[in-house]
């Protein structure tokens, strides 16, 4: 991996999408764009508007970040966003905070699921047209394919799961209740793999003892 110095300069692009067509048509003028933002992340909480979020960090020299953030909002603007902000120093601080804890401290179940990013779009359109009982949380990173569900109904778990599989992705339950994660493979599917991580946890651990049924396959 590469260590990066500190930035000089750091600012965060914020702007909002009624639908998910438009957020990922722009997204994917953004990466054509080359700008390569430290993060590129979106959300969607129901009842609020019910559209996506975008937000965008760039850091580096301020005449260079702020060209990239003229240059976004610019493409941004032209693709339909809407309420278009800059954010800085502690404002920006404590927004990527709450993009970190998004949904995880407030949600009984979590999931993650990875798609390729050329399926992104698709894969939020089925979460959305497929939601449980309760109002789904969506929050993703727009340049390569993770996307995580937060939910109050353990149902989440078999919408996501389908979801996923539906798009030809994988999905791992982060969070729920001990009575649910008995009844399911918190890891999801494996592929092929399985029995290959069945012999080295094996060759490792022969009896068996070490946090048994604690990883996929329940090894």
């Amino acid at each position: 991996f590469k260590i990066h110095p500190m930035p000089r300069y750091s600012a965060t692009f914020r702007a909002s999408f009624d639908s998910v067509d438009s957020l990922m048509k722009c997204c994917m003028d953004l990466n054509i764009l080359k700008l390569n933002p430290w993060s590129m992340d979106f959300s969607h909480v129901p009842g609020a508007g019910g559209g996506f979020n975008l937000a965008m960090e760039f850091a580096g020299f301020r005449a260079a970040v702020e060209k990239q953030v003229s240059e976004t909002a610019a493409l941004v603007l032209k693709k339909g966003g809407k309420k278009p902000e800059v954010l800085e120093h502690a404002e920006a601080a404590v927004f990527w905070k709450k993009t970190r804890d998004f949904g995880r401290k407030t949600r009984q179940v979590a999931c993650r699921i990875s798609v390729l990013p050329s399926r992104l779009g698709a894969l939020l359109k089925t979460l959305l047209e497929n939601p449980p009982d309760s109002p789904v949380e969506i929050a993703g990173r727009a340049g390569n394919g993770v996307v995580w569900c937060f939910s109050d109904n353990p149902a989440l778990v078999e919408t996501a799961g389908r979801a996923a599989k539906s798009r030809g992705g994988f999905m791992v339950v982060e969070k729920c209740s001990l009575s649910v994660k008995e009844k399911i493979d918190v890891w999801g599917t494996t592929g092929g793999t399985l029995q290959i991580m069945r012999k080295i946890k094996h060759e490792f651990d022969p009896a068996g003892i070490f946090n048994p049924g604690r990883f996929a396959g329940r090894i």
